[in-house]
């Protein structure tokens, strides 16, 4: 394991990782969504669906902070979901001038069916590893979330 400090010269190593984790990530997501003609849905579409399936009802501004995508994009895609009754926009109880996201129950389906395929593939691309390198990855994903959150929390 390279333990040398992060340095501007290392740091593409940084950079690589994150371009391949990314990589990784949009094929096991591209594999789940070309399995099924029958969604319809591009990449973006499926990943906010799932988001908002996951953490329905939420505002926009929730969906945009997790999301990669611009708030026009997101804006676009939410208008979409509409079309296909696969979300409502409701008024919040606590403040009516702000509106929520809320999934429909045909939005909720393919919401779930969509995560299912997620984590098939994401089984198939782990079975690939032996038993060693799944706890491997897995003691790496655990050290590099409690860098992460240490990072987070350091005040500027």
């Amino acid at each position: 394991m390279n333990t040398e400090p992060v340095t501007f010269e290392n740091e593409i190593n940084f950079r690589n990782l994150n371009v391949r984790y990314k990589k990784l990530f949009k094929k096991i997501v591209f594999k789940t969504i070309s399995d099924s003609d029958e969604w319809c849905l591009s990449e973006s579409q499926a990943m906010t669906l799932l988001f908002i399936t996951n953490h329905s009802p939420c505002n926009m501004g929730e969906i945009h902070n997790h999301s990669p995508l611009t708030k026009g994009a997101l804006t676009q895609i939410i208008a979409i979901f509409e079309e296909k009754n696969l979300i409502e926009r409701i008024h919040s109880t606590d403040d009516r001038r702000l509106v929520l996201v809320n999934t429909t129950d045909t939005g909720l389906t393919l919401g779930h069916k969509i995560g299912k395929r997620l984590i098939e593939q994401l089984h198939k691309q782990l079975d690939k590893l032996d038993e060693d390198e799944k706890i491997t990855l897995n003691d790496s994903l655990i050290n590099i979330n409690y860098l992460l959150e240490k990072m987070e929390n350091l005040d500027d």
